[in-house]
């Protein structure tokens, strides 16, 4: 099972989160969100550990995967924020998603 966090619980964010649910393969475990207050009640209703530090997750050994539901003009940023982001563990597979 691929543990997964999920950076950004706006519209999108949030339906990554219900498509996921009951998926054999992927789990969202974490959430990142800077206004947490208005993520909190989400991520309560679907067992997410909320936090509002990227870098913590990135760090977190449990995570295999992290998905970007942010502005894509954040992508770059968000994906070079630590130098062995894009050789770790993080990028389990070459597939496009929908085979994950």
């Amino acid at each position: 099972m691929i543990q997964g966090a999920i950076v950004g619980l706006g519209r999108w964010g949030r339906s990554l989160v219900e498509a996921s649910r009951g998926h054999e393969r992927l789990k969202i475990v974490r959430a990142v969100e800077p206004d947490l207050t208005v993520a909190q009640n989400f991520c309560d209703q679907h067992r997410l550990a909320l936090t509002d530090d990227l870098n913590a997750v990135l760090a977190d050994p449990a995570i295999d995967a992290i998905l970007l539901a942010t502005p894509h003009s954040l992508h770059p940023a968000q994906s070079t924020g630590r130098s062995s982001f894009r050789q770790s563990s993080k990028r389990t597979s070459r597939r496009p998603s929908a085979h994950v």
